[in-house]
């Protein structure tokens, strides 16, 4: 698991490796997350499945970030949140909390490889989240400059049960995309 050093995820979203490698895969695509392979905006515009061994009685915390909002040499934006979801049991996401709506990577152009981390922290029991903006898919307001680290804290949330990433680069699904977030977003 030294790719998460390698590429700075340690420490730029958690502070250790996770106990497991998240199973990730986005069905429409074929493409699946490998510790940091590079694949592309349209092949990960839909949400994917994930995967972990999980405690099917304790609830789990998932989260997805672009630490390199907007460039990974300038990211004033990061994290930018793409995806939570809370109080999964087990590992059943259908059975969570959507808090922030999928949205997939959409670097914008010339701005180089960017990192989306999903990370699944194991929760002390079910919870509220009541500070928690809940952010549909289709809109970028309140979804800049979270941090991973700072949630997991604020809410006691137990070590990095899974983590995994990919990169990735502009393609022309992030300019489709950043035109319907633009159009309900408040930066």
């Amino acid at each position: 698991m030294e790719e998460f050093k390698v590429e700075g995820i340690i420490p730029d979203v958690i502070n250790e490796n996770p106990q497991q490698i998240l199973q990730v895969d986005w069905p429409h695509s074929g493409v699946r997350a490998e510790l940091g392979n590079v694949v592309t905006p349209t092949n990960t515009k839909s949400q994917p499945n994930v995967h972990w061994d999980s405690d099917p009685n304790s609830f789990y915390t998932l989260i997805m970030t672009d630490p390199d909002a907007p460039t990974r040499g300038s990211p004033k934006f990061k994290e930018w949140h793409h995806w939570m979801v809370v109080n999964i049991p087990g590992n059943n996401i259908s059975q969570g909390e959507e808090k922030v709506g999928y949205v997939g990577p959409a670097p914008p152009k010339d701005s180089g490889l960017h990192r989306y981390v999903l990370t699944v922290f194991k929760q002390p029991e079910k919870m509220t989240f009541k500070d928690v903006h809940t952010i549909t898919s289709i809109t970028g307001k309140h979804r800049n400059n979270f941090h991973t680290k700072q949630f997991a804290k604020s809410h006691h949330l137990g070590p990095v049960v899974a983590a995994n990433f990919i990169q990735a680069e502009w393609d022309e699904h992030s300019d489709v995309l950043h035109r319907v977030l633009a159009s309900r977003t408040e930066f």
